[in-house]
């Protein structure tokens, strides 16, 4: 993780109703041993319930010139996949690995908090 100062990544997943992902910037390490890391979702997301539901999901890390791609994954209402240049990983997961990424992390789910309740 030392290469990956403060990433911007794009959590995906493939669902039945098909791919899912959405821009993070909060994903970091959470431990090396054994291999841990986390990103936070705001509470209000209508992509987390998908994502959390997924067996696994992959962590497309961004460079510092992927804006648009960054951009895409963070809007609302539209099909986040149109027009990005992606495939299925060839593991036994096969979640969406993003073309542009300057890696991909495979990874299934260690704990999946309850968000808290608003009020």
């Amino acid at each position: 993780m030392k290469y990956v100062p403060t990433p911007v990544a794009i959590v995906t997943a493939m669902t039945d109703e098909g791919p899912v992902g959405m821009t993070v910037g909060s994903f970091t390490s959470v431990s090396l041993s054994p291999t841990l890391v986390t990103f936070f979702v705001d509470v209000s997301s209508t992509t987390w319930p998908r994502l959390k539901a997924a067996l696994s999901f992959t962590i497309n890390i961004l460079g510092h010139d992927k804006g648009d791609l960054c951009r895409a994954f963070s809007r609302r209402g539209a099909d986040r996949f149109d027009g990005v240049d992606w495939s299925l990983n060839e593991n036994e997961n096969g979640n969406p690995a993003l073309a542009d990424a300057s890696v991909s992390l495979d990874c299934t789910h260690y704990h999946r908090p309850h968000p808290p309740t608003r009020g």
